[in-house]
């Protein structure tokens, strides 16, 4: 099978390049880089056009904007998460894909006790949409899958995890880690577990939006406690009154999901954090001043 992966020199992307290219599929690479085969920057479209003469069974989308919720980074979000995607119709359309599997986000449903929904999450759930309407109107099959919080061994997670990759860089160099409470649970699912969906989706031909929650959810006060049990060091953590505490987040229930999908998470945060530890890799966690 050819598919092409957009972003797939991120996290995930480059994850699930290389399981892909595992099981003897041909990837072609699409992004900004001037080495990708098919060069979009989402900001502003592609580069030199598309390429003649490539076609793909499939597209897998995982790239992404994480701004915040200021003016700036609203409208940055919008642009690269939601308006590229009509940039991404025109490219299914042309390489004559017939599926495309989107990496969403949970961050896309309405907290239905708070009905807040971020900026990303908002730019994520237009780009389903667009998507879905762009797609379908020309008979390609469209599915997403709306992660929890995607984690790695590597610390790449860090620039959108930032109080995960904080927890490992105090726990793994034994310092006193000061953190506010928890108001509720935060839920991390690992990229390879994501990867191997993204995959199932594709295999199966899952068609629509499926929220894809781990199981275990835990506090940031639970990962700090298996962080520095696992770490053995001789720091520790306290939770502090006056900081701002960690607010509710909604995660939906994902057996259904997983049961469509032929596939369930099988690292958990003990086996996640465990693998940070065996790779040496925990020097490349943090920021250490995250507020």
């Amino acid at each position: 099978m050819r598919v092409v992966i957009i972003g797939h020199t991120s996290m995930l992307g480059s994850r699930l390049s290389k399981l892909l290219q595992k099981k003897g599929h041909k990837v072609i690479t699409c992004g900004r880089d001037i080495s990708s085969d098919i060069q979009l920057d989402l900001r502003s479209g592609f580069t030199r056009g598309i390429p003649s003469g490539i076609k793909a069974d499939a597209v897998y989308h995982c790239a992404a904007a994480f701004g915040d919720d200021s003016p700036e980074g609203s409208r940055f979000n919008d642009l690269v998460n939601a308006h590229s995607c009509y940039w991404i119709i025109e490219m299914c359309m042309a390489i004559d894909c017939r599926h495309l599997v989107y990496a969403g986000s949970t961050s896309s449903y309405v907290d239905p006790e708070t009905y807040y929904i971020s900026s990303y999450g908002f730019s994520k759930a237009r780009a389903e949409d667009i998507l879905h309407w762009g797609l379908s109107r020309v008979g390609i099959g469209f599915a997403s899958l709306r992660f929890s919080q995607l984690y790695d061994e590597n610390g790449e997670c860090c620039r959108h995890q930032q109080w995960f990759g904080r927890i490992i860089a105090y726990a793994s160099s034994g310092k006193l880690l000061r953190m506010p409470r928890s108001n509720g649970t935060r839920n991390f699912i690992h990229v390879d577990d994501a990867a191997l969906m993204m995959q199932a989706a594709l295999e199966n031909r899952v068609i629509g939006c499926l929220g894809l929650s781990h199981p275990e959810s835990l506090t940031y006060k639970d990962i700090a406690a298996k962080a520095f049990e696992i770490f053995a060091s001789k720091g520790n953590f306290i939770e502090v009154p006056g900081k701002t505490p960690f607010r509710k987040v909604y995660f939906p229930d994902s057996m259904e999901s997983f049961a469509k999908l032929n596939c369930w998470p099988s690292i958990n945060m003990n086996d996640g954090i465990n693998m940070i530890k065996r790779a040496g890799t925990a020097n490349k966690y943090g920021p250490m001043d995250v507020s």
